[in-house]
């Protein structure tokens, strides 16, 4: 039996002219089997695929809460800087947030330092507020994500 080349529709083995399926032109080099697809080209590396392990394991990739802690509180308190413990954590935006907002109290810091002849200089344990006030919040963040944090 004879098979359209193009649509792969069984044909009379007298058929000449034109596919009734699809109209198009049959010849005598039409195939006498319907072509087999073509196997898919290996893959060079494993698909994505979501869902349980295939081997019995599952990497999970954890950060440390006290080292996230410890990042926020330590550059806090000795140099002001505050963000690296969020951006540890994988909490980008607020880090950058906060690093950004670090560097531009040392500026307004350092004027009014400046401006006061050193009396600003006693405002300077209000970065430990700010370091404390982080510092919770990020506890509470890592807390509501149990599952990221060890």
């Amino acid at each position: 039996m004879k098979y359209c080349f193009t649509c792969g529709a069984p044909l009379l083995d007298d058929a000449t002219g034109t596919c009734p399926a699809c109209n198009a032109p049959i010849g005598p080099s039409a195939p006498q089997e319907p072509a087999a697809a073509a196997p898919p080209p290996p893959l060079a590396y494993p698909p994505a695929v979501m869902g349980p392990p295939a081997y019995g394991y599952q990497v999970v990739l954890t950060k440390s809460k006290s080292t996230a802690i410890l990042l926020e509180v330590l550059p806090a308190v000795f140099t002001g800087l505050m963000g690296i413990g969020w951006l540890y954590a994988g909490y980008t935006n607020k880090g950058i947030i906060l690093l950004a907002s670090s560097f531009a109290w040392w500026l307004i810091f350092g004027c009014i330092v400046l401006v006061t002849f050193g009396l600003g200089a006693f405002c300077w344990p209000l970065v430990w507020v700010g370091a404390l006030i982080s510092t919770i919040m990020l506890n509470d963040a890592m807390k509501a994500e149990p599952h990221r944090f060890h």
